[in-house]
C-alpha cells in the first residue's frame, strides 16, 4: 500500500510540470516548468517523513524528496520551509555545499520562531561535524579534523569555531599559508572571537619570525632585504589584530632598521618610531640595550651624531659592563670629528673586551704606577673594584679602573689619565 501511495505522489508530480519555473537559487532549474509549487512542497515533506520512518533513512526516498523540493523551489525559491528541508536533505545526502546554500536561503527568508527552527535544524547537522572535527583534533588526527571542519563550514559558513579548528589543524601541520586564510575567514565572521584572534596572531608571528630569522642567515643582500620586507608585512598584520604589542613593535622596528642599514633612508623614521615606542615599555636590561644600540646606529645612519651619542650614553648607563657601548661611543665621537676625545672610550672598550684582569691590591706596589695619574687616582679614590690592562701594538698599557659601586670608569694610557665615564651606580 505504501508503494502505491508513493507512486501516486510521483505521478502527480509529473502531471503538474507545466508553467515556467522561476529559479532555485541553490541549483539550476534546467528549464523545468512548475504549475503548482505547493504540491511539490507537500511531496517534499511527505517523502522526508516516509524516508525517516526507517533507520537508516531510505536513500531512494530521500532522492525523491530532493527532486520534489527542487521542483518546489523552482517555482517559489524564497519559501523558507522548503529551503530548510532541502538543507537537511542535502546534508544527509552529503551534498554539503548545497546544504549550506539552502540553509542560508531559509535563514534569509524566515524570522521569529521560523528562523529559530532553521537555526536549530542547521545546527544539528553542523554540530555533528564540528564535534567530529574537534575529536580528531584532540587526537592529533589533523587531516580528518580539517575534512570535518570543512564540512561544518560548508553547512554553516559563519561557523567561527569550525574555522578555528581548521586553521589550528593546518598550523599544526606547518601549513601556515593555508591556515591563515581559514583563520582570517573565521575572524571576519566573528571579529571578537578570542581563540581565532590568538591563533591568527600565532600564525602571523610564526611566518614573520621565520622570515626575520632567515634574513639574518642569508648572505645575499637582495635576498636579505626581500626577507626583511616580508617579515614586516607579517609583523604588521600581527599588529592589526593585536595592536600595541611591545614585542611586535620591536620586531617591526628592528626589521625597518635592517633595511635602513642596507641603504634605504626612507626606513629610518619608521624604524625609529617603532623602536622608541618599544623602549618606553622594555622590561629587561637586555631588551633595553638591544633597542638603544639600534637607535644609536639609526642616528648614525641619519648622520645625527649628537642624538646617536645620547642613545649611546643611555646604553652605557643601562649596561656599563657591556664593552659594545664604549666601542660604539668611540666611533660616534670619531665620526663627529673629535678623535682625541674618543680615546678614553677606546681604552675602556679594550679593557673590557680584550684586557686582562689585574689584582687591584697589587697596583700600589708596582713601581711604574708611582707618581702617575693612576697612582694619584688610586690614592684619592681607593682601590678600584675591577682593574683591567691591555697592551696595544706600540707596547703601551691601556688601563681601565672601574668603580662600579660609585658609577665611575677611568681610562689611562701609559699611566696617564685620558678621561672618565660616569653612569648610575647600582641600586641597593
Amino acid at each position: 500500500m505504501k508503494r502505491m501511495w508513493l507512486g501516486a505522489l510521483a505521478m502527480a508530480a509529473l502531471l503538474l510540470l507545466s508553467g515556467y519555473a522561476r529559479a532555485d537559487v541553490c541549483q539550476p532549474c534546467a528549464g523545468a516548468q512548475v504549475e503548482d509549487p505547493k504540491l511539490h512542497g507537500r511531496s517534499l515533506k511527505s517523502y522526508w517523513g516516509v524516508a525517516h520512518a526507517t533507520k537508516p533513512p531510505d536513500k531512494e526516498v530521500l532522492d525523491k524528496a530532493f527532486t520534489q523540493g527542487h521542483l518546489a523551489l523552482c517555482g517559489t525559491p524564497d519559501q523558507w520551509e522548503w529551503n530548510m528541508f532541502m538543507g537537511m536533505l542535502a546534508a544527509e545526502m552529503e551534498k554539503f555545499e548545497q546544504a549550506g546554500c539552502y540553509f542560508d536561503q531559509a535563514l534569509k527568508n524566515s524570522e521569529g520562531k521560523d528562523r529559530e527552527k532553521v537555526v536549530n535544524n542547521r545546527g544539528s547537522f553542523w554540530v555533528d561535524h564540528y564535534n567530529k572535527a574537534l575529536d580528531y583534533f584532540k587526537k592529533e588526527a589533523y587531516d580528518p579534523a580539517i575534512t570535518e571542519a570543512d564540512i561544518a563550514i560548508l553547512i554553516a559558513p559563519d561557523s567561527c569555531k569550525a574555522y578555528n579548528i581548521k586553521g589550528s589543524a593546518l598550523s599544526k601541520l606547518n601549513r601556515q599559508a593555508d591556515a591563515i586564510p581559514a583563520l582570517k575567514a573565521g575572524l571576519e565572521a566573528c571579529p571578537d572571537h578570542d581563540g581565532l584572534k590568538r591563533n591568527i596572531v600565532n600564525a602571523y608571528q610564526e611566518q614573520a619570525d621565520a622570515k626575520f630569522l632567515e634574513a639574518g642567515k642569508v648572505k645575499d643582500d637582495s635576498a636579505r632585504t626581500r626577507l626583511f620586507r616580508e617579515a614586516i608585512v607579517w609583523y604588521e598584520q600581527v599588529d592589526q589584530v593585536k595592536p600595541d604589542d611591545p614585542n611586535v613593535q620591536y620586531q617591526i622596528g628592528a626589521s625597518y632598521a635592517q633595511l635602513a642599514f642596507a641603504g634605504d633612508s626612507t626606513k629610518i623614521a619608521p624604524a625609529r618610531d617603532n623602536l622608541t615606542r618599544f623602549l618606553g615599555v622594555a622590561e629587561t636590561s637586555e631588551d633595553k640595550l638591544a633597542v638603544l644600540y639600534q637607535l644609536s646606529m639609526l642616528e648614525i645612519e641619519a648622520k645625527d651624531y649628537a642624538k646617536a651619542g645620547e642613545y649611546c650614553d643611555q646604553f652605557i648607563a643601562a649596561g656599563p659592563r657591556d664593552p659594545d657601548g664604549y666601542r660604539l661611543k668611540a666611533n660616534i665621537i670619531r665620526m663627529a670629528g673629535d678623535a682625541a676625545k674618543a680615546e678614553s672610550y677606546i681604552i675602556l672598550y679594550n679593557g673590557l673586551a680584550k684586557g686582562k684582569a689585574v689584582n687591584a691590591d697589587s697596583l700600589q706596589g708596582l713601581p711604574k704606577y708611582k707618581g702617575s695619574d693612576l697612582g694619584k687616582v688610586i690614592g684619592e679614590s681607593g682601590l678600584p673594584e675591577e682593574f683591567r690592562s691591555y697592551t696595544d701594538s706600540s707596547g703601551n698599557n691601556m688601563d681601565s679602573a672601574f668603580y662600579w659601586s660609585k658609577g665611575q670608569a677611568i681610562a689611562f694610557y701609559g699611566g696617564q689619565k685620558r678621561g672618565e665615564v660616569t653612569f648610575p651606580p647600582p641600586k641597593d
